[in-house]
Formats: C-alpha cells, sequence, structure tokens
C-alpha cells in the first residue's frame, strides 16, 4: 500500500511530510480504508496548536484521501501514523 502523509499544526508549526510503501495484510488494509471515510467536517471548535493529519492510501490502484483534525483522527489511523513515523526516525 502506498501512501502519503502530512502533518502540520502543532506548537513549532514546523509540517511533517511522510511518503512511501509499506506491506500490510489486507485486513488492515481495509481497516484503514474504512477509517478514511470516517473524515470528520471541520467544526467551529479551534484548539490551539492542535495538529491537522491529511492522509492518502494507494491500494490497487484506487486513491482515498481524508484530513482529520487532531481531534478527530481515528484510532486506527493514529496507529498506522505512529508506525509511520518510528520508522522514519529508524531509518
Amino acid at each position: 500500500m502506498k501512501y502519503t502523509i502530512s502533518i502540520e499544526g502543532g506548537f513549532t508549526g514546523i509540517p511533517r511530510h511522510y511518503q512511501g510503501e509499506i506491506e500490510l495484510d489486507r485486513d488492515v488494509q481495509e481497516e484503514l480504508l474504512d477509517a478514511l471515510q470516517m473524515e470528520v467536517a471541520p467544526g467551529g471548535e479551534r484548539i490551539p496548536d492542535a495538529l491537522r493529519y491529511s492522509i492518502e492510501l494507494e491500494q490497487a490502484g484506487k486513491t482515498n484521501r481524508a484530513v482529520f483534525t487532531e481531534q478527530h483522527l481515528p484510532a486506527k489511523l493514529r496507529v498506522f501514523v505512529d508506525r509511520i513515523r518510528e520508522q522514519d526516525t529508524a531509518g
């Protein structure tokens, strides 16, 4: 599965971008794609220094995108993003 993740906002305001490809079980891929469908329309709440996640996943030539605020990022996607960030700092 190919991914592109952009994280913006936060205390420092320094954007972070991650892009690559990762091998995942089909079940995990489906869970992530389902979680992307949970995108919440931006509301009136403004949380100072909150992060904004733009996530794009490509599977079998189909691209799925969604944008989440920190408080609305689904748990499955949060775990995935954390895994990608850990891989990036380790490599």
